[in-house]
């Protein structure tokens, strides 16, 4: 009876354990149950704007459009500045609004209309889907700005907004095309593991606080950072790009090495050709010690330069060493010539008399007949590439290798282009290891 107690506490133990797991498994299908979203109409909200008092609402969903146009609240004069080849000034009255605003885990169905406002309070939207269009035009945010989460149905502007202190987008994503033109961003910014599904236009803006982050983050269209500005800290590392990336005219490429993050790999075939752009982006590597960045930037560089401005040197350059940055190029072509010689000897009848001292050079004397018998007799592939492998790297073939008349001027050939191809891949290699 004593032999059996242990048993009968396993059992036990056993039961608690199968009921604990049953509740846990309740416990986790209750979390993950749906729960109903209380209505709210856009009304309530305008009102309590208008009344200045905190806006707070969490796991709702919004009827109507939240449109601020003759809201009754107080305006104030702002002016607008254009940037572009012809600046403009305009006046424009701006909706003041004092209420902090919290509208999170939730739904607007309707128009989101804050265009030409001036936030005073803090605007949260975290985890919020805007179902129809997000207008912020010409608004100026004063506080906290938290866009984080958010998905964005339809198209969102923000165009020349200000955004004076600090801003976050990230893990946002926008399913139609999203413009920043011209929007300042006064404090940090992110945008980290956002996604644009549509075009998404960030023209002639200006980062001017300390840090942007756009790390992780993935742009399924044409993007365009044109002509835009940047002060600080500028990550792009792990970005994503699936079609063209603009930077042309940006001050990117004055920006200090130590402030610019990125991978050249992400840029890699998206970006739109710039050569100061380019020229900039390679020193910059090389000053962080990003050496095969620099390498892959620059050869790049030079396949777009070839693309828009096509000359037989570079064609030269890219197949014979790819630009002085790809050993491996010069390999492939010394493996190349030495497989088309051999091919050429192979072909020929003659080539064993003119080359049959050249055999017995580089073979053992007790075998040289009998390998001499096997080539008159029955001559393979491969010892013909065997043959222009010796002719290839041979310094100074003998002369008794030219008794066939036309066969030494292909011998002779093979050898120049061997010295040639020899001396380029020494200095290709000491350019990657040295200079890059």
């Amino acid at each position: 009876m004593f032999r059996q107690q242990p048993c009968h506490v396993m059992r036990i133990i056993g039961r608690i354990f199968i009921l604990m797991s049953f509740v846990l498994i309740l416990v986790i299908a209750a979390k993950g149950t749906d729960i109903p979203f209380e209505e709210v109409s856009a009304k309530e909200i305008l009102d309590k704007i208008k009344n200045g008092e905190p806006v707070e609402y969490d796991h709702v969903r919004i009827k109507g459009n939240l449109l601020l146009e003759k809201s009754g609240l107080p305006e104030e004069k702002i002016e607008l500045r254009s940037v572009g080849i012809y600046p403009m000034i305009s006046s424009l009255n701006a909706s003041i609004i004092n209420s902090s605003i919290a509208i999170t885990n939730s739904y607007i169905e309707g128009l989101t209309d804050f265009k030409t406002s001036i936030f005073n309070g803090m605007v949260n939207f975290e985890n919020t889907n805007f179902i129809g269009d997000s207008l912020f035009l010409a608004s100026k945010f004063n506080n906290d700005t938290i866009f984080a989460g958010s998905r964005f149905s339809q198209n969102a502007q923000f165009d020349n907004c200000q955004l004076n202190a600090p801003a976050f987008f990230y893990d946002s994503i926008f399913e139609k095309d999203v413009t920043f033109e011209g929007t300042k961003f006064n404090n940090v910014v992110s945008f980290w593991h956002s996604r644009f599904e549509g075009n998404a236009t960030f023209l002639r803006s200006q980062f001017n606080g300390n840090y942007v982050d756009f790390g992780r983050s993935s742009f399924d269209k044409d993007v365009v950072f044109k002509e835009s500005k940047f002060s600080g800290n500028a990550h792009f590392l792990r970005i994503k790009f699936n079609q063209s990336a603009d930077f042309s005219s940006s001050d990117l490429s004055q920006l200090d090495p130590n402030l610019l993050h990125l991978q050249w790999s992400s840029f890699q075939g998206h970006l739109s050709y710039n050569e100061i752009l380019y020229i900039s982006l390679i020193r910059k590597f090389k000053d962080l010690g990003q050496f095969e960045d620099a390498r892959n930037c620059y050869y790049d560089y030079r396949n777009e330069k070839l693309r828009l401005e096509p000359k037989i040197l570079d064609y030269l350059s890219w197949i014979s060493c790819g630009y002085g940055v790809r050993p491996d190029y010069t390999i492939g072509m010394i493996f190349a010539f030495i497989i088309f010689f051999g091919l050429i000897y192979w072909s020929g009848e003659r080539i064993l008399d003119s080359l049959h001292s050249f055999i017995l050079l580089f073979s053992r004397r007790k075998s040289a007949f009998k390998r001499e018998k096997c080539i008159r007799n029955n001559p393979s592939f491969l010892q013909y590439i065997y043959i222009s492998l010796l002719v290839f790297f041979h310094a100074n073939p003998p002369a008794y290798l030219f008794s066939s008349g036309r066969w030494k001027y292909l011998v002779t050939t093979e050898d120049i282009l061997g010295w040639f191809f020899l001396a380029l891949f020494v200095v290709v290699l000491v350019n990657v290891i040295i200079t890059w």
